[in-house]
């Protein structure tokens, strides 16, 4: 990465300062100032010509300037209008740069269309990642939907507050251990990278952060649709945590119901099914596909 130059915090105050623009807290504007882990965090991308990234929340170009100089193709999808702007100006001559001003989630819920048809048009590039400093208020949402996303990810490497970091890695019968947990653990190999203080940002949050990489498993990159289904079991069972599975998946289809019964103690609570025992059940789902 030496030949692509750093951003410093004064060189990001200085470019802010220039288009009169500030960090916008509610949107999760905290940007790694931090050389070596910006390195962490390119370096575990492992890109080349052939992969195409996803970069959420693109702050200053800081890290899309590292992206652009080794991806065949790299959509960053901005949701502040200012920074936005900022970035197609300074990414206008990058052919393999696209910008797009958008929340990366509508209604926290689905991957903005404009995104979507902007990640088809380049899958035949071969490898999709993402790669980010993730605005923390979407970062489990968007998680989810990128493993039920057709292209989906190959491998995701971020920053995330560590509290969400702790939920995804959690095990099974503790207080964080729920769908987040079984769904990323399930679909993919998970490492934790590093972990980052408040320091490596600016400005600093108030939290601990950490550095993630995904590794999506092959029977979820070709087989998205049984995910999908499978986090809608997950989901209703974890619905009510002090309820059983029985009274949880009671809402569900009778033949979703009676799988799960057909595998599980449903007079047990989700959070006391083991991840083996989630895992059985999705090979079960794909076995029955």
């Amino acid at each position: 990465m030496e030949s692509v130059p750093f951003q410093t915090q004064s060189t990001i105050q200085q470019t802010l300062s220039q288009h009169g623009l500030a960090p916008n807290r509610r949107l999760g504007q905290n940007f790694l100032i931090d050389r070596h882990l910006m390195e962490r965090l390119v370096e575990a991308a492992d890109l080349g010509p052939g992969t195409l990234v996803l970069e959420v929340g693109g702050g200053t170009g800081g890290l899309t300037d590292h992206l652009a100089a080794r991806a065949g193709q790299v959509v960053v999808a901005e949701a502040d209008a200012g920074l936005a702007r900022l970035l197609k100006e300074r990414f206008k001559a990058a052919a393999n740069v696209e910008i797009i001003h958008t929340d990366i989630l509508e209604r926290k819920h689905d991957i903005a269309p404009a995104v979507v048809e902007r990640l088809r048009s380049h899958k035949d590039l071969g490898r999709f990642l993402l790669v980010a400093n993730l605005p923390y208020s979407i970062a489990s949402p968007l998680l989810i939907n990128l493993l039920t996303l057709q292209p989906t990810a190959e491998r995701m490497v971020f920053t995330i507050q560590k509290e969400v970091a702790d939920r995804i890695v959690a095990n099974a019968g503790s207080k964080d251990f729920g769908p987040l947990s079984i769904a990323l653990q399930i679909a993919c190999d998970v490492q934790i990278i590093a972990k980052l203080p408040p320091s490596v940002f600016w400005p600093p949050p108030k939290i601990d952060s950490s550095m993630l990489c995904l590794d999506v498993r092959s029977s979820i990159t070709q087989t998205p649709d049984v995910l999908k289904s499978f986090l809608t079991i997950v989901r209703t069972a974890f619905a009510h945590r002090r309820k059983t599975l029985r009274s949880n998946i009671a809402s569900l289809p009778d033949d979703a119901r009676e799988f799960v019964g057909a595998h599980f103690d449903t007079s047990l609570r989700a959070e006391q099914i083991s991840l083996d025992q989630w895992q059985a059940l999705h090979s079960a789902m794909l076995g029955a596909r």
